[in-house]
Protein backbone atom coordinates (compact mmCIF):
# COMPACT_ATOMS: atom_id res chain seq x y z
CA UNK A 1 0.00 0.00 0.00
CA UNK A 2 1.16 3.53 -0.74
CA UNK A 3 -0.11 6.81 0.63
CA UNK A 4 0.34 10.40 -0.40
CA UNK A 5 0.59 12.73 2.60
CA UNK A 6 0.15 16.44 3.05
CA UNK A 7 2.41 18.87 4.92
CA UNK A 8 0.67 18.02 8.21
CA UNK A 9 1.16 14.25 7.91
CA UNK A 10 -2.41 13.50 6.82
CA UNK A 11 -3.03 10.61 4.42
CA UNK A 12 -4.64 11.75 1.18
CA UNK A 13 -7.13 9.32 -0.34
CA UNK A 14 -9.19 9.69 -3.51
CA UNK A 15 -8.75 11.90 -6.54
CA UNK A 16 -9.72 15.48 -7.32
CA UNK A 17 -10.08 18.40 -4.96
CA UNK A 18 -10.15 17.15 -1.39
CA UNK A 19 -13.10 18.54 0.55
CA UNK A 20 -13.07 16.40 3.72
CA UNK A 21 -10.73 16.09 6.70
CA UNK A 22 -11.11 12.99 8.89
CA UNK A 23 -9.70 12.94 12.44
CA UNK A 24 -9.30 9.83 14.59
CA UNK A 25 -7.15 6.77 15.30
CA UNK A 26 -6.32 3.47 13.59
CA UNK A 27 -9.91 2.48 12.75
CA UNK A 28 -10.33 5.83 11.03
CA UNK A 29 -7.51 4.79 8.71
CA UNK A 30 -8.78 1.25 7.90
CA UNK A 31 -5.15 0.26 7.38
CA UNK A 32 -5.80 -2.91 5.36
CA UNK A 33 -6.22 -0.85 2.17
CA UNK A 34 -5.16 2.40 0.56
CA UNK A 35 -8.71 3.01 -0.72
CA UNK A 36 -11.23 5.28 0.96
CA UNK A 37 -13.14 3.15 3.54
CA UNK A 38 -16.69 2.20 2.61
CA UNK A 39 -18.19 3.83 5.70
CA UNK A 40 -17.01 7.24 4.49
CA UNK A 41 -18.23 6.60 0.96
CA UNK A 42 -21.71 5.85 2.30
CA UNK A 43 -21.65 9.20 4.09
CA UNK A 44 -21.06 10.90 0.74
CA UNK A 45 -17.29 11.39 1.07
CA UNK A 46 -15.45 11.02 -2.25
CA UNK A 47 -11.93 11.88 -1.13
CA UNK A 48 -10.32 12.87 2.14
CA UNK A 49 -7.24 13.69 4.14
CA UNK A 50 -7.15 11.39 7.16
CA UNK A 51 -5.37 12.77 10.22
CA UNK A 52 -5.25 9.59 12.28
CA UNK A 53 -2.56 7.66 14.10
CA UNK A 54 -2.68 4.21 15.72
CA UNK A 55 -3.02 4.54 19.52
CA UNK A 56 -4.31 8.10 19.23
CA UNK A 57 -7.08 8.83 21.67
CA UNK A 58 -9.86 11.41 21.23
CA UNK A 59 -7.85 14.00 23.17
CA UNK A 60 -4.94 13.59 20.73
CA UNK A 61 -6.94 14.42 17.60
CA UNK A 62 -8.81 17.14 19.52
CA UNK A 63 -5.45 18.75 20.30
CA UNK A 64 -4.49 18.68 16.62
CA UNK A 65 -7.79 20.33 15.80
CA UNK A 66 -7.36 23.05 18.44
CA UNK A 67 -3.84 23.78 17.19
CA UNK A 68 -5.00 24.08 13.58
CA UNK A 69 -2.56 21.39 12.46
CA UNK A 70 -4.41 20.42 9.28
CA UNK A 71 -5.29 21.66 5.82
CA UNK A 72 -8.48 23.70 5.57
CA UNK A 73 -11.40 21.92 3.87
CA UNK A 74 -15.18 22.26 3.63
CA UNK A 75 -16.09 19.21 5.72
CA UNK A 76 -14.72 17.75 8.97
CA UNK A 77 -15.54 14.21 10.03
CA UNK A 78 -14.39 13.17 13.52
CA UNK A 79 -14.18 9.50 14.46
CA UNK A 80 -14.45 7.98 17.93
CA UNK A 81 -13.82 4.24 17.94
CA UNK A 82 -15.28 3.23 21.30
CA UNK A 83 -13.78 -0.25 21.14
CA UNK A 84 -10.46 1.37 22.04
CA UNK A 85 -11.21 5.00 22.83
CA UNK A 86 -13.40 4.31 25.86
CA UNK A 87 -10.18 3.16 27.58
CA UNK A 88 -8.18 6.20 26.39
CA UNK A 89 -10.03 8.95 28.19
CA UNK A 90 -8.78 8.62 31.76
CA UNK A 91 -5.92 10.69 33.18
CA UNK A 92 -3.76 7.58 33.54
CA UNK A 93 -3.74 6.82 29.80
CA UNK A 94 -1.07 8.07 27.40
CA UNK A 95 -0.12 6.87 23.93
CA UNK A 96 3.53 7.29 24.99
CA UNK A 97 3.11 4.47 27.50
CA UNK A 98 2.77 2.00 24.63
CA UNK A 99 6.18 2.82 23.23
CA UNK A 100 7.93 1.03 26.07
CA UNK A 101 10.88 3.42 25.87
CA UNK A 102 11.00 7.18 26.31
CA UNK A 103 13.04 9.77 24.43
CA UNK A 104 14.94 10.43 27.65
CA UNK A 105 15.91 6.74 27.87
CA UNK A 106 17.12 6.82 24.27
CA UNK A 107 19.24 9.90 24.94
CA UNK A 108 20.77 8.35 28.08
CA UNK A 109 21.60 5.12 26.23
CA UNK A 110 23.06 6.69 23.10
CA UNK A 111 26.65 5.95 24.20
CA UNK A 112 25.82 2.24 24.68
CA UNK A 113 24.54 1.19 21.25
CA UNK A 114 24.16 -2.51 22.07
CA UNK A 115 22.07 -1.75 25.14
CA UNK A 116 20.01 0.79 23.20
CA UNK A 117 19.42 -1.72 20.38
CA UNK A 118 18.19 -4.27 22.92
CA UNK A 119 15.80 -1.73 24.48
CA UNK A 120 14.40 -0.83 21.08
CA UNK A 121 13.99 -4.50 20.14
CA UNK A 122 12.07 -5.20 23.34
CA UNK A 123 9.87 -2.16 22.72
CA UNK A 124 9.07 -3.33 19.18
CA UNK A 125 8.39 -6.86 20.42
CA UNK A 126 5.93 -5.53 23.00
CA UNK A 127 4.06 -3.49 20.40
CA UNK A 128 4.02 -6.43 17.99
CA UNK A 129 2.68 -8.76 20.70
CA UNK A 130 -0.10 -6.29 21.50
CA UNK A 131 -1.06 -5.94 17.84
CA UNK A 132 -1.34 -9.73 17.46
CA UNK A 133 -3.24 -10.32 20.69
CA UNK A 134 -6.12 -11.93 18.78
CA UNK A 135 -9.79 -12.03 19.73
CA UNK A 136 -9.97 -10.23 23.07
CA UNK A 137 -13.68 -9.37 23.10
CA UNK A 138 -14.45 -11.18 26.35
CA UNK A 139 -11.45 -9.58 28.06
CA UNK A 140 -12.37 -6.06 26.88
CA UNK A 141 -16.02 -6.44 27.87
CA UNK A 142 -14.98 -7.66 31.32
CA UNK A 143 -12.61 -4.70 31.65
CA UNK A 144 -15.37 -2.25 30.77
CA UNK A 145 -17.90 -3.85 33.13
CA UNK A 146 -15.37 -3.82 35.96
CA UNK A 147 -15.61 -0.01 36.15
CA UNK A 148 -18.26 1.06 33.64
CA UNK A 149 -19.34 4.13 35.63
CA UNK A 150 -15.81 5.56 35.53
CA UNK A 151 -15.46 4.93 31.79
CA UNK A 152 -18.82 6.57 31.16
CA UNK A 153 -17.83 9.53 33.36
CA UNK A 154 -14.62 9.95 31.36
CA UNK A 155 -16.62 9.94 28.13
CA UNK A 156 -18.92 12.68 29.46
CA UNK A 157 -15.89 14.72 30.51
CA UNK A 158 -14.37 14.41 27.05
CA UNK A 159 -17.60 15.61 25.46
CA UNK A 160 -17.56 18.62 27.78
CA UNK A 161 -14.02 19.50 26.68
CA UNK A 162 -14.73 18.81 23.01
CA UNK A 163 -17.93 20.85 22.71
CA UNK A 164 -16.42 24.37 22.79
CA UNK A 165 -13.49 23.35 20.57
CA UNK A 166 -15.77 21.84 17.93
CA UNK A 167 -18.20 24.76 18.21
CA UNK A 168 -15.34 27.19 17.67
CA UNK A 169 -14.48 25.92 14.20
CA UNK A 170 -15.02 28.07 11.14
CA UNK A 171 -18.79 28.46 10.65
CA UNK A 172 -18.60 27.45 6.99
CA UNK A 173 -17.21 24.00 7.85
CA UNK A 174 -19.76 21.18 7.80
CA UNK A 175 -19.08 18.98 10.84
CA UNK A 176 -20.03 15.40 11.77
CA UNK A 177 -18.95 13.03 14.51
CA UNK A 178 -18.88 9.30 13.74
CA UNK A 179 -19.14 7.07 16.81
CA UNK A 180 -18.12 3.46 16.13
CA UNK A 181 -19.68 0.93 18.49
CA UNK A 182 -17.19 -1.25 20.44
CA UNK A 183 -16.11 -4.33 18.49
CA UNK A 184 -16.33 -6.29 21.75
CA UNK A 185 -20.08 -5.73 22.13
CA UNK A 186 -22.54 -8.20 20.64
CA UNK A 187 -25.50 -5.94 19.91
CA UNK A 188 -27.70 -8.92 19.06
CA UNK A 189 -28.03 -9.45 22.82
CA UNK A 190 -30.33 -6.97 24.63
CA UNK A 191 -27.94 -6.22 27.49
CA UNK A 192 -24.97 -5.42 25.27
CA UNK A 193 -27.15 -3.51 22.82
CA UNK A 194 -28.22 -1.34 25.77
CA UNK A 195 -24.57 -0.64 26.62
CA UNK A 196 -23.89 0.45 23.03
CA UNK A 197 -26.96 2.71 23.02
CA UNK A 198 -25.96 4.26 26.33
CA UNK A 199 -22.43 5.08 25.16
CA UNK A 200 -23.72 6.60 21.93
CA UNK A 201 -26.26 8.59 23.96
CA UNK A 202 -23.55 10.03 26.21
CA UNK A 203 -21.69 11.43 23.20
CA UNK A 204 -24.82 12.54 21.35
CA UNK A 205 -26.27 14.42 24.32
CA UNK A 206 -22.92 15.86 25.33
CA UNK A 207 -22.53 17.43 21.89
CA UNK A 208 -26.17 17.89 20.87
CA UNK A 209 -25.91 21.65 20.36
CA UNK A 210 -22.55 21.39 18.61
CA UNK A 211 -22.74 19.02 15.63
CA UNK A 212 -24.60 15.97 14.26
CA UNK A 213 -23.53 12.64 15.76
CA UNK A 214 -23.76 9.47 13.64
CA UNK A 215 -23.59 6.03 15.26
CA UNK A 216 -22.20 3.09 13.30
CA UNK A 217 -21.63 -0.59 14.00
CA UNK A 218 -20.12 -3.47 12.05
CA UNK A 219 -20.79 -7.19 12.20
CA UNK A 220 -17.91 -9.08 13.79
CA UNK A 221 -17.28 -11.68 11.06
CA UNK A 222 -14.17 -13.20 9.51
CA UNK A 223 -14.69 -11.20 6.32
CA UNK A 224 -15.07 -7.91 8.19
CA UNK A 225 -12.22 -8.24 10.70
CA UNK A 226 -8.53 -7.59 10.05
CA UNK A 227 -5.80 -10.04 11.08
CA UNK A 228 -5.43 -8.48 14.52
CA UNK A 229 -9.12 -9.41 15.26
CA UNK A 230 -9.80 -5.93 16.66
CA UNK A 231 -10.31 -3.67 13.64
CA UNK A 232 -12.80 -3.68 10.81
CA UNK A 233 -11.69 -3.87 7.20
CA UNK A 234 -11.89 -1.01 4.72
CA UNK A 235 -14.81 -2.63 2.86
CA UNK A 236 -16.75 -3.77 5.96
CA UNK A 237 -20.40 -2.87 5.48
CA UNK A 238 -21.46 -0.27 8.08
CA UNK A 239 -24.79 -0.27 9.89
CA UNK A 240 -25.81 3.26 10.80
CA UNK A 241 -27.51 3.64 14.18
CA UNK A 242 -30.11 6.38 14.75
CA UNK A 243 -29.14 8.71 17.57
CA UNK A 244 -31.43 8.57 20.58
CA UNK A 245 -33.30 11.67 21.74
CA UNK A 246 -31.76 13.51 24.67
CA UNK A 247 -33.69 14.75 27.68
CA UNK A 248 -35.41 18.00 26.89
CA UNK A 249 -35.39 17.40 23.10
Amino acid sequence: MTYKTDAHGGRMLGVGRIRTNIFGESQALAMDSDALPLVYQELGVENAIIYATPNNGPYEWLRRLAQGNYRATDHHLYVINLGFDIFRLGPEWSAKNLAGISLTSVEKSIDWPRFLSLRLMLSQYRLRRLSLAGDDRDEKLALFLSNSSAYERNLRSWAGVAAPILAGERPEVRKQLLVISPYWLDTSTPHQEKIAENLLGIVTCGLRDTLPVVGVSFKYTSTNITDDKRHFRQMARPHFVPALACGGD
